[in-house]
């Protein structure tokens, strides 16, 4: 099971400073079995700010949320912040996924009641969208029985409840009183009932408490010292309070200089003020001292020491190393010291030079190590190998670019894929030395690397489009296929067809050019393998952003297998081109010959018919549309005809 983490409000505070840690979580529980971390996850995307509305949808659309038994708050939050502000093409595909209703075994008139229900609150989250209430009106004329709900979003409604755990004393109480005169009651309290005041609530209001006035935590810690750490769960709560005020630069010392001489309360508080260390350095505002930097640095080699005498939490196997990586303490003293380096670089300016020799020691003792925290800190270090190479390159290639050996240790190396997979990213410096390494881990990716194919497939896409070395040329595309399996060359085609949507002419062209035409004859041909029809389905994508070479992109398309076209966007990405323009002649060619290839039911006919419009403008042979125009109606379009007599009105040719 996912781990959650230990503050609610941590989600909400990670969307919006660390969106990239945010996107792990919701990542991690979409891909849960579990319904209350699929809920989460699906919260998550609703308040992630960084998301475009787009992407939201889409999201929704390939989880296949929409009518998910159980979700549907979470699902309908989301579509209140997206819909609204996305574009025509993301609309469209919820509402006609909208119509199609629930897929569960449920009776007509359940199934109606939701269609009802969904389309009216799209209507209330996007009432300026004509397409939309249009949709709406007409289902409910047709059921004139069905009405709007209080709370549409909501399968139940119990009215309002009790949420978090009871405390016998709230924050303002506890520091209404000196800790000295509470100390034996919060060592000493325990819960009469299972259903009152509990010690869980209690803490929460000490972290509270101390979060308001962290003096009052100092002077609990040091009650609590003389009474022999009694209870770790009232230290940890204290740690905890100091972390979320801003310290100001005397209560940082303070703060520090208490832990470094009490070590032996650092066992109990390990991953608290691991986080303290972490978010102190991180910050933009209030944000450890300069002059608390090596007090700092102390206490977090104090704690790397407790996290190396330890095997707690020891995991054997991962879905994602870097989830497990970041959310253990020595993960997060990786991070701090990290954040450190990063520091201490922007200090130095044009005199930095290389990582100093007393902070090598450290992250050579993380590589060298044998516990479980140095394999936990590898990971992280891996996840910011781009970070270190642009500070030390010598050190970066020596030391941690072997890492990803996949022939000397695939456990480690798999640690390391995971991390530089989930955070990382390659740069032109450090390609060449670590490409070989890419290529080694070819023929686990399909067997090893689970849920993170994709992204190493992105990173081969991104690579094959903006990296200085040649796919073709070098032939490291023509060894990564056979190695990898169908999933993965399918995986691999969908990740060029979003690369090249991130590119501009004359980019395309000249990748066109350099490589991919060669390369997709070649696979046409079969080599160095066949091109699967689902391959071939996610390659048509590319020729939406090959626009100068669409014409011959289209010939190869005909040349290949048959297309297998599930969910893709190929004739919404047409629609909204300047292909239809630019040349309409093989846009027609290739929409009649991907027409009459689709099948019943067919859910992309308002995409087609734009394209089909647009190209009734043009100079070009009328045939082909209405070609276009009788698939149409065999795959059910009610408006063929009239599409037809319009064509036929723009003139014959």
């Amino acid at each position: 099971m996912p781990a959650l983490p230990r503050n609610p409000q941590l989600l909400d505070w990670n969307i919006a400073n660390r969106p990239e840690r945010a996107d792990f979580w919701i990542d991690m529980w979409a891909s849960s079995g579990y319904r209350l971390f699929r809920r989460l996850a699906i919260f998550g995307v609703a308040k992630s700010s960084h998301w475009p509305p787009d992407r939201k949808i889409e999201w929704v659309l390939q989880n296949d949320l929409l009518y998910a038994h159980g979700y549907k708050h979470e699902v309908f939050l989301l579509l209140q912040a997206a819909y609204p502000h996305a574009s025509e093409r993301s609309r469209v595909g919820i509402l006609e996924r909208a119509a199609k209703g629930w897929g569960a075994d449920i009776d007509t008139d359940t199934k109606e009641y939701e269609i009802f229900n969904l389309l009216y609150w799209l209507t209330k989250v996007a009432p300026d969208c004509s397409q939309t209430s249009a949709r709406f009106a007409e289902f409910a004329r047709e059921h004139p029985r069905f009405g709007p709900r209080e709370h549409p979003d909501m399968d139940s409604w119990i009215g309002p409840v009790r949420a978090g755990w009871e405390s016998p004393s709230t924050d303002r109480e506890l520091l209404s009183k000196t800790p000295e005169e509470q100390v034996e009651f919060l060592i000493s309290f325990r819960p009469e009932h299972p259903l009152g005041p509990s010690r869980e609530g209690l803490i929460d209001e000490v972290t509270k408490a101390v979060a308001n006035q962290w003096d009052w935590g100092m002077a609990l810690m040091h009650a609590l010292k003389r009474r022999g750490w009694p209870q770790p769960d009232l230290c940890k709560a204290v740690v905890d309070g100091w972390r979320q005020p801003d310290l100001a630069d005397a209560q940082w010392e303070e703060v520090l200089g208490f832990l470094l001489d009490n070590d032996q309360v650092l066992s109990f508080v390990v991953y608290e003020a691991s986080l303290l260390l972490e978010n102190g350095v991180a910050r933009s505002s209030n944000a450890i001292p300069d002059s608390c930097l090596r007090l700092a640095k102390r206490l977090s080699e104090n704690l790397w020491s407790v996290c190396a005498s330890s095997d707690q939490g020891r995991q054997e196997k991962a879905d994602d190393w870097l989830f497990v990586a970041i959310n253990r303490p020595p993960g997060t003293l990786v991070e701090f010291f990290l954040h450190l380096l990063s520091r201490l670089r922007r200090q130095s300016g044009e005199q930095w030079k290389e990582i100093g020799l007393e902070h090598k020691e450290f992250l050579e003792s993380v590589l060298r190590g044998p516990s479980y925290a140095a394999e936990v800190g590898r990971i992280v270090l891996a996840s910011q190998l781009h970070f270190i190479f642009s500070i030390d390159e010598t050190w970066a290639v020596g030391k941690l670019v072997p890492l990803f050996d996949w022939s000397a240790d695939s456990r480690r190396a798999l640690q390391a894929w995971h991390g530089y997979l989930g955070w990382g990213r390659w740069t032109h410096g450090l390609l060449p030395h670590l490409m070989p390494y890419y290529e080694k881990a070819f023929s686990a990716l399909h067997s090893e690397f689970g849920r993170f194919r994709q992204s190493f497939c992105d990173h081969l896409a991104s690579i094959a489009c903006f990296g200085s070395i040649d796919p073709m040329k070098d032939g490291w595309l023509n060894r990564f296929l056979p190695a990898a399996g169908l999933e993965e060359r399918i995986m691999w085609a969908a990740s060029m067809a979003a690369t090249l949507g991130q590119m501009r002419e004359p980019a395309t062209q000249s990748a066109w050019e350099r490589w991919i035409r060669v390369y997709w004859q070649n696979r046409i041909e079969g080599l160095p393998v066949s091109l699967d029809a689902a391959e071939a389905g996610q390659m048509v994508l590319w020729s939406a952003h090959l626009q100068s070479a669409f014409p011959e992109v289209v010939t190869k398309i005909r040349s290949g297998p048959v297309p297998n076209l599930q969910h893709s966007f190929i004739y919404h990405e047409l629609s909204k081109s300047e292909i239809p323009i630019r040349h309409p002649t093989s846009t027609a060619e290739l929409v009649l010959y991907l027409l009459s290839a689709a099948s019943v039911p067919f859910y992309d006919i308002d995409a087609v018919v734009d394209v089909v419009r647009r190209l009734a403008l043009s100079d070009i042979d009328r045939l082909a549309l209405r070609q276009i125009c009788d698939e149409l109606a065999r795959l059910g379009y009610y408006g063929a005809q009239a599409l037809k007599d319009s064509v036929d009105a723009g003139g014959e040719k």
